[in-house]
């Protein structure tokens, strides 16, 4: 017997691109939010990684490049969430002691 906690999910796919390169940001992050508003016509969202590899040097994130996110809840694995957008903007990186 499995158990389904509240709010779980299982993350298939976030990735990030620019022209022909692409990074899985799966063994990265820390967190990512999804916003839905019945007031507008756009998702906003936000996503935190660590950044072990320097990606600035791999792949410079200035705005513009595509995100692609695919996950699914428990009990629906038939039934996968998809996103994908454009990154809007960077905030600056924070070091963490």
């Amino acid at each position: 017997m499995s158990t389904n906690l509240e709010g779980s999910y299982t993350l298939l796919k976030l990735e990030i691109s620019s022209g022909n390169d692409t990074i899985d940001l799966r063994s990265m992050f820390v967190d990512f939010t999804l916003y839905e508003s019945i007031w507008e016509n756009f998702i906003v969202g936000a996503i935190s990684v660590i950044d072990s590899f320097d990606l600035k040097t791999v792949m410079p994130i200035v705005g513009g490049e595509d995100i692609r996110i695919s996950f699914h809840t428990s009990g629906m694995e038939d039934y996968p969430i998809e996103f994908v957008g454009k990154v809007y903007s960077v905030s600056s990186p924070t070091k963490i002691n």
